[in-house]
């Protein structure tokens, strides 16, 4: 039997890390974990291609999107959201609602639907909250979920 003498790709990246106890520790992250973790970014922030060409902010809507009839497609897009996507009674993650919103058509991405949930909510015409017993949620959930509005809060939660 021949052995194979294809040899593995070399890394892309070497990242020094500290482990727990604060000993540094190389990472290399190799083509194939690179197309992985490309992957896994093109699925939270709806790249229209995996391969993460497309932006990742693109551009939001001009200002003069009715605000109100957005807000009204977004609470009824949260009535369709499932047990999953809640952080807690009547709070639901912001990334659920925007899957639910785009199940219903919306076209945003997760980043411009924030920016336009954000203008609604500066509005009064929607309410988001922020995860105070974090710890206890999904980790994913809330990173997915995570906005950041121009005064430096953070909300994670629509409001129902």
């Amino acid at each position: 039997m021949s052995q194979s003498s294809a040899r593995p790709s070399p890394p892309l990246v070497w990242v020094q890390l500290p482990d727990p106890q604060g000993v540094p520790v190389t990472v290399s992250i190799d083509a194939a974990a690179a197309a992985y973790l490309l992957q896994q970014f093109a699925a939270v922030f709806a790249w229209p291609s995996a391969d993460g060409a497309a932006l990742l902010n693109p551009a939001v809507p001009n200002d003069d999107e009715d605000l109100p009839a957005f807000a009204r497609q977004v609470l009824a897009a949260a009535q369709q959201v499932p047990a999953a996507g809640y952080g807690g009674p009547g709070h639901l993650f912001i990334e659920a609602v925007w899957r639910a919103w785009q199940a219903n058509g919306g076209a945003l991405s997760l980043s411009a639907f924030k920016q336009r949930l954000s203008a609604c909510a500066a509005e009064g015409l929607v309410t988001l909250a922020t995860a105070s017993l974090s710890h206890t949620l999904n980790v994913l959930d809330l990173a997915r979920s995570e906005w950041i509005d121009a005064q430096g809060t953070i909300y994670h939660f629509l409001v129902c």
